[in-house]
């Protein structure tokens, strides 16, 4: 069975390394700088030179107690909320503090609302709500965020991302991957013009609509892999040569010609790679016959080409797909 290339962490995985960490922060206690506040002030959550840390059994109360603290430089560098019991992230949580990286996982949450973070409009450069319950995110909420470049929601239950639904100037990677998504909007990335990894392995999408993966930054790469893709769009992809698109592990039968024919020349001038190991590809029928005509070049592009009943791109013939 095809195993994606991208690292995604398995849930056990995650905790495993969340209580090795929890272990020796409680061994190696590091002084805390003079941006904390007091200990009194934080507990049951910490403070030191890296930023602020609220783990394990933590509740809501606790949390918004120890963010009512006074941080002498109006925040810390990074914030990790992580295998608490809290299940929302209300507005006010956070008290317009500032912080660069925000990681908040594991926690089971089903609400999260970005205004927690509106201390950090100007700061945030990472939020990952990894291993969580969110079913929906406000995708238009990230404008604000001007510096935002890595946002991670992977592992939650996400089903939808909507028509022109992610706005956010200076993002360029955005994990989505181990979600529920169904459906992707047209343009739906269009609106983020540097985002140029986005990783969406192991959801249930079925179909890549109209123009749902248009990516305007330079040489992209994408990850659709072990999805149940069977159809895709020819407007799909849009004009972009993408460095690299993984679509192993789906329900591909056959490559068409209008989704894929300009897509892979402009690939081909740049090295660029189409994965399509572990998907169905019958080799039969007409719809093949451009690959036979290019096989010569393009069996670089596409990696991983295999026919259900044997061969390879460069062993296919007109007999052989039956279209003479």
């Amino acid at each position: 069975k095809y195993r994606p290339q991208f690292p995604i962490v398995s849930m056990k995985a995650f905790k495993l390394l969340l209580a090795a960490v929890l272990t020796v922060s409680s061994l190696l206690l590091v002084a805390a700088d003079d941006a904390c506040p007091t200990k009194e002030e934080l507990s049951p959550c910490t403070c030191d030179g890296e930023g602020l840390n609220c783990m394990g059994p933590v509740t809501l109360d606790q949390m918004r107690r120890a963010f009512r603290a006074r941080f002498k430089y109006g925040g810390v560098r990074n914030m990790w909320i992580q295998a608490t019991r809290i299940t929302h992230v209300p507005a006010d949580l956070f008290n317009k503090i500032q912080v660069q990286e925000a990681y908040i996982e594991v926690n089971n949450l089903t609400d999260f609302d970005l205004e927690s973070l509106s201390g950090s409009h100007r700061n945030l450069y990472v939020l990952s709500l990894f291993g969580n319950g969110l079913r929906s995110f406000d995708f238009p909420g990230l404008t604000p965020f001007t510096v935002l470049s890595t946002l991670n929601l992977g592992n939650n239950k996400i089903t939808t991302i909507p028509d022109n639904g992610l706005s956010s100037p200076y993002l360029r990677t955005l994990i989505l991957a181990q979600n529920e998504i169904s459906y992707i909007g047209q343009n739906a990335f269009t609106n983020s013009p540097n985002l140029n990894k986005l990783e969406l392995s192991q959801n249930k999408l079925k179909a890549l609509g109209p123009r749902s993966f248009v990516l305007k930054a330079h040489q992209p790469l994408m990850s659709v892999v072990s999805n149940e893709i069977s159809h895709i769009d020819p407007t799909a992809f849009g004009d972009a040569a993408f460095q690299l698109i993984r679509l192993s592990g789906n329900r591909l039968t056959s490559l068409k010609q209008e989704v894929f024919a300009d897509l892979a020349t402009k690939m081909a001038a740049i090295q660029g790679v189409i994965e399509v190991y572990s998907n169905p590809l019958t080799c039969r029928g007409c719809d093949y016959s451009w690959l036979v005509q290019r096989k010569s070049d393009l069996e670089k592009v596409f990696v991983g080409f295999y026919c259900q009943t044997g061969g390879n791109l460069g062993s296919l013939t007109k007999e052989k797909i039956g279209c003479s």
